[in-house]
Formats: C-alpha cells, sequence, structure tokens
C-alpha cells in the first residue's frame, strides 16, 4: 500500500500542476494606448490588438484574474505630456479584485491628466470595489456631473482602498461634480492634491465609515462648497493626524469640514491647516474650548472634562483659518488645560478644538498672545497633559497640571524647553525587496517633525534635498541602497538605509 501510495501522490501532484491556470499568479498590464476598446479575447489578458492595451482592457484582465494583486502600469514612451496623451474612457468597469493602479509614468511631470471624465457624464470614472486595491500617482481631469473615483467597497475587513498621491483637477464651473466619494468603510486618503474651480464641486465626500484622510491638499476657488463633506450621519472617520506630514491643507473653501446630520458629528479631527470663509469645521455638536490666559508659550482655559484640546497658530481672528498647531493637552476632571508650547511673537492669534468620545468640536474664539510675565505666574495652571511642540511640528508632552484654574495666577516656574536633538527617519514605505519594477517610491517622515528637512540619496549619488514621498525612475537592474536622513535645529540626524534589488 505504501508502494502504491509513494507513486500515486507525484502524480495527482502533477495532474494539479497541469489543471492549474497559466495565470496563477499576479498579473501586471502596461497600457500603451490611449483608446477605450475593451478587450478582446477571454481570460486574464489586456490585448484589445497586436500588442495594444487599453485601460479599460487592463481593467477586465484584473477583474478576470483570482491570485494576488494586479498591477495596471502606464508605458511613459506613449504618455509623454504631449497634447493628446489623455485617455478619455467612458464609465470604465467596475475593479472587483484587489488591483493597484499606478499612473506614475503617465504624463509626469507635466499640465497633462492622464485621464479625464469628458466621455462619463453622469457617472463615476473609477469605481472600486475590492478590498486591497490602490489607485496611485494619476493625474485625473473631472467635469461637471461626474464622479472621479468612487469607493464602494461594502465589507469592514482591513486594508480597504488606498488613494495615495493623485492629483484631481474638478474643472466645472456650471453643475457639480465630486473629487473623491466613499460609500465604504477602511478607504486610506492620503497625499493627493485636488483643486476645484468657482463652483459647488466637492473634493472628498464620505458617505461611510471609518475612514483615514491625511496630508491631502485641497484648493478652492472661494465658492461653494467644503473642502471635506461628511453626509448621511457618518460616524468613526479621522481627518488629518498628529504630526506636521498628516495635515490636511484646506483652502478657500465655504467650510473647512463640513458635517451634516446629528451622527456625523461623531467623527474625529486632528491636525488641519488652511483658510476658508466659514468656521473650519462646520456642523459640529460638542463645545468649543474657551481659552482663558494666552501668553507668547502657553495657553489655558476651559473644556470638556476629559477632552483632547489643540490649540492652532492664526494669522487673523477668522474661525475659518488655521496657520499651524501649536500643542494639545488633556482636560481634567474639572475642564481645566494648559497646553506649552515653542515661544510665538506677542500678537500671535490662537484658536482650540476639543475632541472627546470620538467627536470634535468648531474651532473656538480667538485668543491674542500676551508678552511672558518677567517673573513667572499670571499664566494658571490647567489640568491634564501639557501640549508640547510649536510651529508646524508639535507633538504632545506628559505630565500632570496642578489642578487650579486657569485663571488662579499660580506663581509655579515656568517649564524650561527640552534640549532639542537629531531627528531619526523612519521610512514608512519602499518597493518590494526584489522585484522587476524598475520605479522606486519611498514615504518617510522623522521623529521628531518639528522643522525637519529631508536629505535623500540613491546609491552612490551625492546627497540632496528631497520631500516624501521620494520617486526613482528608470533604475538599472542590480542591487540599489536608498538612504535618507533630516536636520532641524542645526542637528542632523543618522541615516535610514532601505536596500532593494531589481530583477531581470
Amino acid at each position: 500500500m505504501a508502494i502504491r501510495l509513494r507513486l500515486v501522490l507525484p502524480l495527482i501532484a502533477l495532474l494539479c500542476a497541469l489543471a492549474a491556470p497559466a495565470w496563477a499568479s499576479a498579473a501586471e498590464f502596461t497600457v500603451n494606448v490611449t483608446g477605450d476598446a475593451a478587450k478582446g479575447e477571454p481570460g486574464v489578458s489586456c490585448a484589445v490588438a497586436l500588442g495594444e492595451c487599453t485601460l479599460r482592457a487592463a481593467i477586465e484582465g484584473a477583474d478576470e484574474s483570482a491570485v494576488g494583486i494586479d498591477t495596471i502600469n502606464f508605458d511613459p514612451a506613449v504618455f509623454n505630456g504631449e497634447p493628446g496623451d489623455t485617455i478619455s474612457p467612458a464609465p470604465l468597469p467596475e475593479i472587483t479584485t484587489p488591483t493597484t493602479i499606478d499612473g506614475a509614468d503617465c504624463d509626469a511631470g507635466t499640465a497633462v491628466a492622464c485621464v479625464d471624465s469628458s466621455n462619463s457624464a453622469g457617472q463615476a470614472v473609477f469605481v472600486f470595489k475590492a478590498d486591497e486595491s490602490k489607485l496611485q500617482d494619476l493625474s485625473l481631469s473631472v467635469g461637471a456631473e461626474v464622479v472621479g473615483i468612487r469607493v464602494s467597497r461594502p465589507g469592514s475587513a482591513n486594508p480597504g482602498v488606498s488613494l495615495i498621491d493623485n492629483r484631481i483637477a474638478m474643472t466645472s464651473t456650471t453643475s457639480p461634480a465630486t473629487g473623491i466619494q466613499v460609500l465604504g468603510p477602511g478607504t486610506l486618503i492620503e497625499g493627493n492634491t485636488i483643486t476645484a474651480g468657482f463652483a459647488f464641486n466637492f473634493p472628498i465626500v464620505l458617505r461611510s465609515g471609518p475612514n483615514l484622510i491625511l496630508g491631502n491638499k485641497l484648493f478652492g476657488s472661494g465658492c461653494c462648497a467644503a473642502g471635506i463633506t461628511l453626509e448621511f450621519s457618518v460616524s468613526g472617520n479621522q481627518i488629518g493626524g498628529d504630526t506636521a506630514a498628516s495635515e490636511n491643507v484646506i483652502q478657500d473653501f465655504l467650510g473647512g469640514i463640513k458635517m451634516e446630520g446629528a451622527g456625523a458629528t461623531q467623527n474625529e479631527v486632528r491636525r488641519n491647516r488652511g483658510a476658508n470663509f466659514q468656521n473650519f469645521i462646520v456642523g459640529a455638536t460638542l463645545a468649543a474650548p474657551v481659552i482663558t490666559t494666552a501668553l507668547q508659550s502657553s495657553a489655558s482655559g476651559t473644556a470638556e472634562p476629559g477632552a483632547t484640546v489643540r490649540v492652532f497658530r492664526q494669522q487673523n481672528q477668522s474661525a475659518g483659518e488655521i496657520d499651524g498647531f501649536l500643542g494639545e493637552a488633556t482636560a481634567d476632571g474639572s475642564g481645566n488645560w494648559k497646553v506649552t508650547f515653542a515661544k510665538e511673537p506677542t500678537g500671535t492669534f490662537a484658536a482650540a478644538t476639543a475632541t472627546l468620545a470620538g467627536s470634535t468640536s468648531s474651532l473656538g474664539e480667538s485668543a491674542t498672545l500676551a508678552e511672558e510675565p518677567e517673573t513667572g505666574g499670571g499664566g494658571g495652571g490647567g489640568g491634564g497633559d501639557n501640549g508640547g511642540g510649536g510651529g508646524d511640528g508639535g507633538g504632545t508632552g506628559s505630565g500632570s497640571g496642578g489642578g487650579g484654574s486657569p485663571s488662579s495666577g499660580s506663581n509655579a516656574t515656568p517649564i524650561a524647553a527640552p534640549a532639542p536633538v537629531a531627528p531619526r527617519v523612519k521610512i514608512t514605505a519602499g518597493p518590494k525587496k526584489s522585484s522587476a519594477a524598475t520605479t522606486a517610491k519611498f514615504r518617510f517622515r522623522a521623529e521628531p517633525t518639528a522643522g525637519a528637512r529631508f536629505e535623500c540619496r540613491l546609491d552612490k549619488a551625492k546627497w540632496a534635498r528631497c520631500s516624501s514621498p521620494r520617486t526613482y525612475k528608470k533604475l538599472k537592474v542590480g542591487k540599489h541602497t536608498f538612504r535618507v536622513r533630516a536636520t532641524a535645529s542645526g542637528l542632523t540626524g543618522a541615516a535610514t538605509v532601505f536596500k532593494f534589488t531589481i530583477k531581470e
């Protein structure tokens, strides 16, 4: 019997291997024409004619793949930024299997859009329904009555869909348009730049949660919607993070972030900045904190007990404007708080938000920073944790404040600012350690972040100023070494190293 099993098992394995489809691994497609034809053959293929692959056919081919995360790239020799190098598809097929669409080589470094919506009126150009899908580094032009990118995955599993470093131009000056619309949870929207014409254009609309919105740049034209809109009482979303790099810039809209519906107030708004015409956060119901004492290096006041209070610098006293982050603290059981930060000029304006149980207030009334008393005292000691950092860096400190009222005028000795330290760099994303891809993209951040400036070096090249993300293209086959370091307060930290190999 044992002899028979030894003979039969290898035969079964061989038959299984023969029965496995030829595409039993993730597929990679390269779009090399601007047309919109469907693929001309069944299976995991994007061929519409001999040697031609359209974006529509590539998505159709990826949808037929059942293994791994497929990749769709663009041929830079075809999409080199000349007039006519734009794909103008009818609404594309829904993306139903894990797929990455990488637009880094499509009209890179030019004002020419890779994809536009001129033939998608009334519908969405891209629709993502599959977990682990990604759209990155793609330039998209969105006209009237069109949704540029719609995410409608029904599940709650992570990772969800990632929309990273895309450039979306909303060109309508008549009917409304939407840049990114999210109908499902688990979406990461990070590092995108969205511009909106003078009309009811909606750069980012959230109709579900939780989702994460970090480090985007949204530029309006003085009208007529908010930069980020939360509709239908959605909850659980986080807008902005805890570092300068994670702040969303929301500029020249009617409002910065608008919450519609009672449940929509259960969303956390952390660090963001920009200037808009209404309150930076519209529709919030949590009471905003009150600043009772404002000095050059500290602010104190009252808020809901247990609330996280974030204090922001302003250039003017408009409730719609945030210039930068100063620090944060937690209100004590009596609602008292105090934030300390790097010294600001007298006359600087400051305002604060409060976050409690996943809900964030509107921006409170502004206060003007007064000159520090010569002998300490006068500022009062709120409870909770003392915030740290200043300018565009920030961070949080720890340790309990006093229990007195913010206006108690205590004579506590001011806490000396910590000595500066050389920043460390953490690489948060990079290419695969070994692959055939000739483009390598790195994302990184400095710790601490305040005032940090980066320098990058690939292989034996000289150090050069850079920022995150940093992309290298048309790399040669072989081993490569990427290094990045940061400098702040005159101190340069050690380089962080990432090694990878490009295979033939």
